[in-house]
């Protein structure tokens, strides 16, 4: 269980940055976007893995220069308005 000093000191000194986040072991792009989202309410981008990634090229939704899940987040998030 997670302790109470914990999560104050994630809220506090963590918060709102996906690029400190992203820096914390165990955290990636994705799963920075999902924290952000179900944690503070912000959605800040979309949370595409690698299974995402495929699909959308097997679908010829994406061009051939996105080569990274973090590309193809960039490019599906350009179809959304914000």
């Amino acid at each position: 269980m997670i302790s109470i000093s914990a999560c104050s000191f994630f809220i506090i000194y963590i918060g709102w940055c996906i690029p400190i986040q992203v820096s914390l072991p165990g955290i990636g792009p994705k799963m920075a976007h999902l924290i952000m989202d179900f944690a503070w309410g912000e959605v800040s981008g979309i949370a595409v893995d690698t299974h995402v990634h495929r699909i959308t090229h097997r679908l010829g939704w994406m061009p051939r220069e996105a080569r990274s899940p973090e590309e193809a987040r960039k490019i599906l998030e350009r179809w959304f308005p914000r």
